[in-house]
């Protein structure tokens, strides 16, 4: 019965340097689960600030170009307002200085 006891106390002993094992790694595996998480996150994180500042560049650009479109667009009346008035004004002075047949 002496020389059982040691066997069954190394079998205890060696499951518990298994238990052990497994622990350290097991919570070595969290850590580094944690850590890609962690990454991911940042990375997840990154892509969604370029995503949204690339989108506020494209409508900043697009907000510009509409406000250079209707001030074109305006430029564009008021020479057509003041190209009408002048061609008016020099008709009426055409007319004005036109000879009548005597």
């Amino acid at each position: 019965m002496a020389a059982a006891l040691p066997i069954r106390v190394r079998a205890d002993r060696a499951i518990v340097q298994r238990q052990k094992q497994e622990f350290i790694h097991e919570t070595l595996v969290a850590g580094e689960v944690d850590a890609f998480a962690v990454k991911q996150k940042g990375v997840w994180e990154n892509k969604t600030a370029a995503v949204i500042r690339n989108n506020r560049v494209k409508s900043k650009a697009a907000a510009l170009e509409a406000q250079h479109k209707a001030s074109l667009q305006q430029r564009r009346l008021k020479l057509a307002q003041k190209l009408s008035a002048e061609m008016k004004a020099y008709e009426r002075e055409m007319v004005e200085n036109e000879e009548t047949p005597a």
